[in-house]
């Protein structure tokens, strides 16, 4: 029979070469521990034979994966998975020496014990995954690199096979990716022990655990004592087959007084390609590894801390052998520890499958204007919007920095006596390049510019004016008002602001990045001032500018409303850098409102729409305000609010990262919303033909249908944040993965190639794995048939 011809497997089966019968026996034993019946042949040589009968012959692609996850589990001969395999049957008849010699001597192959039942694939699979997984290892990997395993087998040292460490199939699984890896596979990441199979920094952290075990039981410089006289991990290494590394001590400082916890260096021999460095520093251990070529060489001249990946730092393989080490020399009970982790990993999956329903929730919430504008307004920028054409959402941002900024200082809404909010709003919207921002951005703010120009007119008028007259005559020309402030200086916009006319100001950007950008630079000097007084006037308060060479520049209070677009990788790069107050740190981030339109095509038409006229009446009503006003809730307003707010609040105390504030910025947003949507609401009366009135006619008491219009639009940019964080970085979820889920449900299918177009990848291998993940880790679509063999397809369906 050839594997043309092969249809399936009717069994799976295993076979030991290269440890004794009775080493091979109590695997059988095991195998009977997880509760399968199998039939055991004596090949009549060295081997015995295990069969574990299926009650139907199962297809190669089912059955593979199964045999490949038996085999390594029991530490099989990995020559048994194969179409093509022949295994000996009880009763017949295998030549030996003597026959292969011309002689007619034969064995005959003996039946041990027969099995007395036949079990379902999908059961054994069960089974066996199950004893995987209480081992730590990772089934999906054992299945995508087979060929480095079975490679990497073949090359390990025979003392491994030994009866003292045969059985520990765990190392062995350890030592066949580290040296997959080592032996140039492309993809063999490493798959350690039972107890090891974390990330880079849970390495880290259990190197840390021990050595602060080490450092309790002997002192700093007795642990390093304790630890030389232990020998080097090349005595290890050749006890076990580990690949190899140098190990040396490093003589270092200690203290104020610079005294050394030893004072000679001990090196080891070069065994292979890698080396690692340890020594003490503030009673921590701190690796430097390096690649020796011929000679000496250069240590890295980076460091990793606690196994937190850094440039040269050591590799997983590294630093899990370190660890393995120390934890032996502590005597650490490593079952209890990966027990306990093992417990925070479980967590950390739940706390994932959560973030990825909230992400796949929260992305289907698409805001319609009339749930929280007046019908009139709402209707007025929806037609625009069609005639653009693009989605009603992209005309909110500006609407509602424009609208906030014209209110400015001269309207708060209270909340109790010593709690109110500004018409201060942080706005952005987040969309692709072409996707009409600058024309909806002309559009919507026109009526300002047009207001800007007319006041820098009539101010240059006047000022001619003056100039005209006698000098004992003339009088000083107040400033222009000003409303909109776009590419100008934080001086500049402050001293705009000194003019008691400037109620507020809309910053406007048609791309955010240079702005946001701009926040983080002030870690390195340039305005290293501005972020905390933007942080500030984000809650309405003033600024004090006191630069030298100028004049100091006093504002009691502000309303400064930011607007602009971003592309979603430029605000990922921005967002999730070094800068830990990018992050969320200062709350700089929370602090901001986005709106993700969804994607219109942009077909030609011939609608004519020019709201200028419509958004010019709605402005000068809300700028019809004589003095200050103060508006509150009702007290049906304030029960929505109560019952929202409290909400947002319990839903952070049970999240963390960058959502947690987030919410709690989102309380103040309500208020601010309610308020907002209040005046716009009186706005839209008073700006009708014949209405009359002004927004000091406004009622002072805010009802609770705004109120619930301003709950329904905080939860919408609450979903607006739920759907971009995950794929700018700003969650537990890869972006990569949000990405390619968003893609889907827009598309439906997704294919490898095109995770790789999007630069979603690193290259095609990595592509497919991506797609392969997401139903197998994240429970989330399925693989489809494709076109070839190669090629990997993705379904969200």
């Amino acid at each position: 029979m050839g594997k043309r011809t092969a249809l399936g497997l009717p069994e799976l089966y295993l076979e030991w070469d290269d440890i004794s019968e009775e080493e091979q026996l109590k695997r059988v034993d095991w195998l009977k521990g997880l509760g399968f019946s199998l039939t055991v042949v004596s090949s009549g040589g060295k081997s015995v034979h295990g069969h574990i009968h299926l009650d139907s012959v199962a297809s190669f692609d089912d059955a593979f994966p199964v045999l490949k996850l038996l085999t390594a589990l029991a530490g099989s001969d990995p020559a048994v998975v194969s179409k093509a395999r022949r295994m000996r049957l009880p009763g017949a008849l295998r030549p030996n020496s003597k026959r292969l010699r011309g002689g007619a001597a034969t064995t005959e192959q003996r039946l041990i014990e027969a099995a007395d039942h036949c079990y379902d694939l999908a059961e054994v699979r069960r089974v066996l995954e199950a004893e995987a997984k209480q081992r730590g290892w990772k089934v999906d990997h054992l299945e995508t690199r087979w060929s480095e395993y079975r490679e990497a087998l073949s090359a390990l040292p025979a003392n491994w096979k030994s009866p003292e460490f045969a059985w520990e199939m765990d190392e062995a699984m350890a030592i066949a990716w580290s040296q997959a890896r080592s032996n140039g596979g492309n993809d063999g990441e490493f798959d350690p022990p039972v107890e090891w199979r974390r990330t880079e920094l849970e390495l880290g952290w259990k190197i840390r655990h021990a050595e602060e075990k080490l450092f309790e039981q002997h002192g700093l410089a007795g642990a390093f004592e304790f630890v030389a006289r232990q020998g080097t991990l090349i005595e290890k290494q050749e006890k076990r087959g580990w690949p190899g590394f140098e190990f040396a001590f490093v003589e270092t400082a200690e203290g104020a007084e610079g005294q050394s916890p030893f004072s000679t260096v001990r090196e080891s021999g070069v065994y292979s390609g890698n080396s690692l460095r340890l020594f003490a520093e503030s009673n921590h251990f701190y690796c430097w590894a390096s690649h020796r070529k011929g000679g000496l060489g250069e240590w890295a001249a980076h460091w990793c801390s606690y196994g937190v990946a850094r440039p040269a730092s050591p590799t997983p393989e590294e630093q899990t052998l370190l660890g393995l080490w120390l934890w032996e020399l502590a005597g650490l009970d490593r079952d209890e520890f990966d027990s306990n982790l093992s417990e925070k990993e479980n967590l950390d999956k739940e706390l994932q499958a959560e973030q990825l329903d909230r992400f796949e929730n929260a992305k289907k919430d698409c805001l319609q204007l009339r749930e929280v504008l007046p019908t009139s307004v709402a209707e007025l920028l929806s037609t625009r919007a069609k005639a653009f054409p693009i989605s009603e959402l992209a005309m909110l941002p500006p609407f509602l920095s424009a609208s906030a900024s014209i209110l400015g200082r001269r309207y708060r809404t209270k909340v109790k006596v010593g709690y109110t909010e500004p018409m201060v709003f942080w706005i952005g919207r987040v969309g692709g390049a072409s996707e009409m921002k600058t024309p909806v951005s002309r559009q919507v703010l026109a009526p300002l510019n047009k207001w800007d120009e007319l006041s820098d007119q009539i101010e240059k008028e006047e000022k001619a004016r003056q100039e005209d007259l006698p000098k004992d005559q003339q009088k000083k020309v107040p400033a222009a008002r000003q409303r909109i402030a776009s590419d100008t200086t934080f001086e500049g916009m402050a001293k705009s602001l000194t003019n008691p006319m400037t109620f507020g100001l809309v910053m406007a950007r048609d791309e955010l990045s240079a702005w946001i950008g701009s926040m983080d630079a002030y870690r390195k000097g340039g305005a290293a001032k501005d972020r905390p007084q933007w942080l500030s006037m984000w809650s309405g308060e003033g600024i004090d500018i006191t630069r030298s060479g100028a004049d100091r520049l006093i504002v009691s209070e502000t309303a400064v409303s930011v607007y602009g677009s971003i592309q979603q990788d430029t605000l990922g790069g921005i967002l999730s850098g070094e800068d830990a107050a990018s992050r969320g740190g200062d709350g700089f981030w929370s602090r901001f409102l986005w709106v993700i339109p969804p994607y219109v095509f942009p077909a030609a038409n011939r609608d004519e729409s020019d709201i200028t006229p419509e958004l010019t009446r709605i402005y000068s009503s809300l700028d019809q305000i004589s003095g200050e006003i103060e508006v509150e809730l009702s007290e049906d307003a304030w029960h929505v609010f109560a019952k929202a707010a409290d909400e947002f609040s319990m839903e952070a105390a049970q999240c963390g990262g960058v959502r947690s504030p987030y919410l709690g910025k989102l309380r103040g947003y309500l208020v601010r919303f309610a308020g907002w949507i209040h005046a716009i609401e009186h706005a839209s009366l008073i700006s009708k033909p014949g209405a009359g009135g002004s927004m000091n006619d406004i009622p002072l008491k805010i009802s609770a249908e705004s109120m619930e219009r301003a709950v329904r639009m905080a939860q919408y940019f609450l979903n607006s944040f739920d759907t971009l964080a995950p794929q700018i970085g700003m969650s537990d979820i890869p972006a990569s993965v949000a990405k390619v889920i968003e893609l889907g449900g827009r598309q439906e299918k997704v294919t490898a190639r095109e995770v790789l177009r999007r630069r979603w990848a690193s290259d095609a291998k990595a592509a497919k794995e991506l797609l392969l993940s997401l139903p197998k880790q994240y429970g989330r679509g399925r693989i489809i048939p494709a076109p070839r063999a190669d090629q990997v397809v993705w379904s969200a369906s």
